[in-house]
């Protein structure tokens, strides 16, 4: 299981170009591959989506994650409500382990989360006890309801590969010309060559950035 890391709020605390993958244990292939843009989809409809994870999973499920998926099957999709309560259940954890992230919503209704590193923390160090004490907060709660959550919001077409969501959407928002591609996407996430058509800290890219679960920084 991987757990979404919001690398792309680090950028203050390094000099290169950052990216991370968020998607949780019942989204897409967290990698790029030989497979990139090729249209495969996650399930044949979000309901489809929720029982296979709930079939899947239903060993490692809490009580609350059974409650959303089955409420979700019934309904159609995951509530708002049923999202805002998983990350409710994460945040408090955080506090109460002494972390007090910097959160923005998204016009997709994902949360954004910044870590705050405290003046004069190892920037290495602090991190990794951060992404350690997140990955426990959002276990039981937050990770596979934000993965699926965050399909619902932002993958209509449920494509299981996250960098065609991600060039598909940049293109729709019209960030990104016409012809930019899933593979223009992996060239420059793992080559960051050539430089990318449009401005990666745009507003509307890091939505669809989010939208594919992949978090993308470029220090300004």
């Amino acid at each position: 299981m991987s757990h979404r890391t919001p690398s792309f709020v680090l950028s203050g605390l390094v000099s290169a170009l950052i990216v991370a993958v968020l998607t949780g244990c019942s989204a897409a292939p967290a990698q790029p591959s030989a497979s990139t843009g090729t249209g495969q989809r996650l399930a044949p409809s979000l309901v489809a989506l929720f029982q296979q994870t709930l079939e899947r999973q239903k060993a490692r499920l809490s009580p609350f994650e059974k409650q959303v998926l089955e409420r979700a099957i019934a309904n159609g999709k995951i509530a708002a409500v049923d999202y805002e309560e998983a990350f409710s259940r994460r945040t408090a954890c955080m506090k109460q382990a002494g972390y007090n992230d910097q959160v923005t919503k998204l016009p997709t209704g994902i949360y954004q989360i910044t870590p705050n590193p405290p003046a004069g923390a190892d920037p290495k160090a602090w991190i990794e006890k951060w992404a350690d004490t997140d990955k426990k907060c959002a276990s039981g709660n937050l990770i596979i309801i934000e993965s699926l959550y965050r399909t619902q919001q932002g993958n209509d077409e449920l494509l299981a590969d996250p960098l065609e969501v991600a060039a598909r959407c940049l293109v729709k928002e019209g960030v990104a010309p016409a012809t930019f591609t899933a593979r223009n996407l992996e060239d420059w996430l793992t080559k960051q060559n050539p430089p990318l058509p449009f401005n990666a800290n745009d507003p509307k890219a890091q939505v669809c950035f989010s939208n594919a679960g992949i978090a993308v920084g470029v220090p300004k």
